[in-house]
């Protein structure tokens, strides 16, 4: 049977699986510690975690600390950006969101990992990830996108821009109609086809005769004014998502998450971080088949290019570190070898008419699905209490 062919059916598999965490017949097994089953209203017992599985919270930890700073920065940025509203200081924005953005992707593994766990214990987790790191996002949900007509958020008066309204907007409609997170705010930095320019966020100190007429009444409606408004709040609920991450994943009492996974043998502990890799390749998979960045989503295909590709290569050295951690060293090579490709794809994308090679995504989904494989296969293997 083809490579791909086989692929395809694994990932039917590993999605009607839950991401094959849980999948056997009686759940986890509950540790040592305890010859009860705590009942969804009870505490669960406190069990000390094992080291492999400490090493592997603490790297996550270190991550988000980092995610953090780089947040700070950003938001720093953005300030002086609103002070002096040029070419100079949005470029300098657009640099340390790049930044802020590889950081954050370097927790990918946080999301298939609290995905698969449905229990309260992940619940702030799964919360603060989700405004964080949705991707990808619908600049037309929040601004001008060239495409629908000035129909945003911000052209939407009548919503008041403000922390409840952001997090109530957050996925109401759609999963890519975000308004939290890294790249709903990247996009607002950015604009539609990367054409934003420093005064689209001059501030707007007095209506004139045409928005008058127009009917707008305050300044505060103006295009402006709100574009100011909404990315210094994005800026701001960033830090403070990224913070309660950093607290809820730093929690070591009865209710935290890491007491929750810790209550299952030292076995399934290692296979549910193993299965939270391959989740992580099925997803960059799928990504891979529905090419959001090629459809006119974000109007401008080869920034969505490029900006998959390094969020994947982001993704791919945490994975590699994250293996190795788990003491899986046989994908070094080809996540070395994939990074290089995603590399190679991009780099080129602009120079096709020199005829400069340019990997297909066919090469990368071959190299995902070889090395899914090869997780799913250390998954079946491993010896089961």
């Amino acid at each position: 049977m083809p490579l791909l062919r086989r692929f395809r059916m694994l990932m039917l598999a590993a999605l009607c699986g839950g991401a094959l965490i849980g999948c056997g017949s009686d759940g986890p097994a509950v540790s040592s510690a305890t010859t009860d089953t705590p009942s969804p209203s009870q505490p669960l017992p406190l069990v000390a975690p094992h080291n492999q599985t400490i090493t592997l919270w603490q790297n996550q930890q270190l991550q988000i600390s980092n995610a953090i700073s780089q947040a700070q920065a950003l938001e720093q940025q953005l300030q002086q950006l609103l002070k002096e509203p040029d070419a100079e200081h949005l470029l300098a924005s657009q640099q340390q969101w790049l930044l802020a953005a590889d950081a954050i992707e370097a927790l990918a593994l946080i999301g298939p990992l609290g995905r698969a766990t449905h229990n309260a214990q992940w619940r702030e987790i799964n919360q603060a990830f989700d405004f964080i790191s949705v991707w990808p996002a619908q600049l037309g949900y929040l601004d001008e996108n060239e495409q629908h007509g000035k129909t945003g958020l911000i052209y939407d008066i009548d919503t008041a821009i403000n922390a409840e309204n952001l997090r109530h907007q957050h996925g109401l409609t759609h999963v890519q109609d975000a308004s939290l997170g890294i790249y709903p705010l990247g996009l607002i930095l950015w604009g539609a086809g990367d054409n934003r320019v420093g005064s689209d966020f001059t501030q707007s100190q007095s209506l004139n005769e045409s928005e008058l007429r127009m009917g707008y009444s305050s300044t505060h409606e103006l295009a402006n004014n709100r574009r100011r408004q909404l990315i210094q709040l994005q800026a701001q609920l960033l830090v403070e998502d990224l913070t309660q991450l950093h607290a809820a994943w730093a929690r070591r009492d009865r209710n935290s998450a890491i007491n929750a996974i810790s209550q299952a043998s030292i076995e399934e502990q290692h296979s549910q971080h193993v299965k939270a890799a391959l989740d992580l390749l099925t997803q960059q998979l799928l990504e891979l088949k529905s090419a959001p960045y090629n459809d006119g989503t974000h109007n401008e295909p080869s920034w969505n290019l490029e900006r998959r590709n390094k969020r994947w290569q982001t993704q791919l050295q945490q994975l590699a570190h994250w293996l190795a951690l788990l003491d899986i060293n046989y994908l070094a090579e080809p996540i070395l070898q994939l990074q290089q490709v995603l590399s190679a794809q991009y780099a080129n994308a602009d120079q096709a008419g020199e005829n400069l090679p340019r990997p297909a995504d066919s090469d990368i989904e071959a190299k995902l699905a070889t090395m899914a494989l090869a997780l799913k296969k250390t998954i079946e293997n491993r010896p089961q209490p």
